[in-house]
C-alpha cells in the first residue's frame, strides 16, 4: 500500500496567467467570483506541461475512488492559504492545501503522471504540473497521493 507525497510548483498556461493574477489580486479567498469553481484533479497521460497545454491535453485520472477535489466552495476557499510574498513586490503566491487522493480498490488502476487546478465552471485550465518521479503507479487499494502546490505569479512576466 504505497503512499505517494508531492510537494509541486505548478506551471501557469500563459492564457491563465492574465486570470490567475486577477484572482490573486482580488484575494481569492475572500471574494472568488461566483461563477468560477476551482478544482484539483491528477492526469493519467504522459503529457509534457507547457505554456501551451490546454485542458483538454490532459487525460483525468479514473482509478477506484479517484474524484476531483473541489478547492472552493461556494466562495469558501478552503482549499488555498494566501502566502507572503517571499520576492517582494516581485512574486504572489497562492499555497494550495495538501490534498489527498486515494484508491479504494485496485479494480480500475492509473500511472498517475501529474496534477492540475481548472475552473470547472468555465472550463479553463488555470494551473498544472507534472510529477518529477512520473508515473506513480495507483495500482492498489490504500495507495494515495498527497498533493500541496504553489501557485507562484511574477508580475513582471504577466505583463503587470
Amino acid at each position: 500500500m504505497p503512499t505517494y507525497v508531492e510537494s509541486v510548483d505548478y506551471n501557469i498556461p500563459r492564457e491563465a496567467a492574465g486570470l490567475i493574477l486577477d484572482l490573486v489580486m482580488s484575494r481569492i479567498c475572500s471574494d472568488i467570483p461566483a461563477q468560477m469553481d476551482v478544482s484539483l484533479g491528477l492526469f493519467q497521460n504522459d503529457a509534457t506541461i507547457a505554456a501551451s497545454t490546454a485542458l483538454a491535453d490532459l487525460t483525468a485520472a479514473d482509478f477506484t475512488g479517484y474524484a476531483p477535489i473541489v478547492l472552493n466552495d461556494a466562495g469558501d476557499c478552503a482549499g488555498f492559504v494566501q502566502g507572503p510574498a517571499t520576492g517582494g513586490d516581485t512574486e504572489w503566491r497562492l499555497i494550495q492545501d495538501q490534498q489527498e487522493f486515494i484508491q479504494t480498490a485496485a479494480t480500475i488502476s492509473n500511472d498517475i503522471y501529474g496534477a492540475y487546478i481548472w475552473d470547472t465552471v468555465g472550463g479553463r485550465l488555470l494551473a498544472a504540473v507534472r510529477f518529477d518521479d512520473a508515473p506513480l503507479p495507483m495500482a492498489e487499494a490504500d495507495a494515495s497521493i498527497k498533493v500541496t502546490g504553489e501557485l507562484i505569479l511574477f508580475p513582471q512576466i504577466a505583463g503587470v
